[in-house]
């Protein structure tokens, strides 16, 4: 299998969605910004529910955890049979492997880029986007089996505690992994957001270097 996937990955809440955002406004360089609805025409998820089903003939059942991680390798394959140099695959999975089967599995990975944020500020969004209190998030993102159950659309992800997730991610890995925080993002974006374009080998345009790129947008 051809090794086009480039993972960006992040713990929950970390500037996962900002940096997709960013990424779709620069590659299309359209008149108008593009809409979050619409981020997903540039990349895609790794627990679209509609995928599993799709290499499992529809016999797929979305609470049965297991099988959907046997069923992960069908499904990245399927992205990379589009033979494209680049597919850029979002996930909030630790670097692991579960069931005996690695989530991010070398032989279609290209590369990686890692968002981390302050797990003090992050575990606020954290709590508000899952309707917890801020005790619980807390508890959770420590929790050495944190994840989210499959739901409507999605299946299970594994994500661990949070320094789990960031240590599976900033080892030593087969493959270049372009670590960003997410403070320094916000500090000094048009810094932060140039490393993410040259990541994938394209020139930073300097002359798109506003909030028609996404930037100035985005971080309000």
């Amino acid at each position: 299998m051809k090794k086009s996937i480039v993972w960006l990955a992040s713990y929950p809440k970390s500037g996962n969605t900002w940096t997709r955002a960013f990424l779709a406004n620069y590659l299309a360089n359209a008149k108008d910004p593009i809409g979050i609805n619409d981020i997903h025409k540039f990349g895609v998820g790794d627990n679209i529910a509609e995928m599993y089903r799709r290499v499992a003939g529809g016999q797929f059942d979305l609470n049965d955890v297991e099988q959907s991680v046997r069923l992960r390798g069908r499904v990245l394959g399927g992205i990379v049979a589009n033979n494209a140099d680049v597919n850029l695959v979002k996930t909030h999975n630790i670097n692991r492997d579960v069931y005996g089967i690695q989530l991010i599995p070398v032989e279609v990975t290209r590369s990686a880029i890692y968002i981390m944020r302050n797990p003090l500020d992050m575990v606020t969004s954290y709590a508000r986007h899952f309707g917890l209190t801020v005790d619980e998030a807390a508890h959770r993102i420590c929790h050495p089996h944190n994840g989210t159950s499959p739901y409507e659309k999605n299946v299970a992800t594994f994500m661990g505690s949070w320094s789990e997730h960031v240590r599976s991610w900033t080892q030593r890995l087969p493959y270049p992994v372009l670590v960003l925080r997410y403070e320094d993002m916000l500090a000094q974006p048009e810094v932060e957001f140039a490393r993410v374009v040259e990541h994938f080998g394209m020139p930073v345009d300097r002359e798109r270097w506003t909030a028609r790129s996404g930037i100035a947008a985005l971080t309000s």
